[in-house]
């Protein structure tokens, strides 16, 4: 039987009316929640070693800076007994790497060093919202566009899309 798991954004919910039915726990903007959730958080942590339960956890700010936003030491102490991974927004130049690997996929490209697409790649990353999935969501629109329309990919061509 699989086990049962709740999501909880504390930036918009909170953990007041949490059953502790749950076995895995999502929460997401930690550094964002109250300080009755703060104290629920501080319970769950307590008792996994007993239930069993998992707990991930987001936050904006480090564990280390949660001090910063009153944030008991107690509370932050057992946070730092668990895994924390730090994720770090791609740089441009990598953007370009793994846009590059999709434009080979597309069949733009014959390798991920041809960098005879970078214009419009650079131009993407300075106009439109940088999000990774979203720009790959871009070419794969643009290339339906341009093989239906036959037209060649371009910059225009991308504003002419965006326009839509």
């Amino acid at each position: 039987m699989g086990e049962s798991s709740v999501y909880l954004d504390l930036g918009k919910s909170t953990l007041i009316n949490l059953k502790n039915n749950y076995k895995i726990f999502f929460l997401d903007n930690v550094d964002m929640c109250s300080s009755f959730d703060r104290s629920k958080i501080f319970e769950i942590l307590n008792l996994t070693h007993i239930t069993g339960n998992r707990i991930v956890m987001s936050s904006l700010i480090s564990v280390n800076n949660l001090i910063n936003l009153s944030f008991k030491t107690d509370l932050i102490s057992r946070l730092k007994q668990g895994l924390i991974y730090e994720l770090n927004e791609l740089g441009d130049d990598l953007k370009k790497d793994l846009l590059r690997r999709h434009l080979q996929k597309l069949g733009w490209i014959n390798n991920e060093y041809d960098k005879s697409y970078d214009y419009l790649l650079s131009y993407m990353l300075h106009h439109l919202p940088r999000e990774l999935g979203k720009l790959k969501v871009i070419l794969d629109n643009l290339n339906y566009v341009s093989i239906s329309n036959k037209q060649a990919v371009s910059i225009n061509l991308v504003k002419q899309m965006i326009s839509k």
